[in-house]
């Protein structure tokens, strides 16, 4: 399954709808959950959710609050692996 952050935003939701489109399993992760969405907390290690994940799209709306004390990543993809995914 495919978590992409941002759900909330234009550039993950638009994302989320074609993969959903396509019928890619796939779930958002947002700061202000949705129903079916995740809050993966990158910021505390212990918080995210990654149960099923196998790959994981950080969207990032840019030069927000929380980008200003490290660069932006902008959306790419991230394979997990089985232990991480898992532990």
């Amino acid at each position: 399954m495919i978590m992409v952050t941002g759900a909330n935003g234009q550039l993950a939701s638009l994302t989320l709808q074609e993969l959903a489109d396509r019928s890619v399993p796939a779930l958002g992760g947002s700061r202000t959950p949705a129903d079916g969405q995740r809050h993966p907390d990158f910021d505390d290690p212990a918080s995210p959710d990654l149960t099923g994940v196998s790959t994981l799209v950080p969207v990032s709306a840019g030069y927000a609050e929380d980008d200003q004390s490290s660069p932006g990543i902008g959306p790419f993809l991230m394979p997990l692996s089985v232990t991480a995914c898992c532990m």
